[in-house]
């Protein structure tokens, strides 16, 4: 399994654009496994995209997708990456209900 877990910021003028965005692609990536995100409780203006894939190839026929590829185009035009980073491993250990994997839970 791939976990992938990204951090952006916004600008306060862009903050409803970035999270309209991401919500209508992650509606569509429901369709694909695993994908989800959330505000930083601490500051408004950051945003964790959190993935979870079960190969290299289901990352990348997810990021082929026309919904995908839209959405890419817009976060990247109005966010700034503050970290980026891609682990690799069994988390059937997890603690935690990841929809569509086997955990611990």
């Amino acid at each position: 399994m791939l976990f992938a877990n990204f951090v952006f910021e916004t600008l306060r003028s862009t903050r409803e654009r970035f999270i309209e965005t991401a919500t209508k692609v992650m509606a569509q990536s429901r369709q694909d496994p695993g994908c989800s995100f959330t505000a930083d409780l601490e500051r408004e203006d950051r945003f964790h995209i959190t993935e979870l894939w079960r190969s290299s190839e289901a990352i990348a026929e997810h990021l082929a997708r026309p919904h995908a590829v839209a959405a890419s185009a817009v976060i990247s035009a109005i966010t700034k990456v503050i970290s980026a980073h891609v682990y690799e491993g069994d988390v059937s250990a997890l603690p935690v209900n990841i929809p569509g994997v086997a955990t611990a839970s």
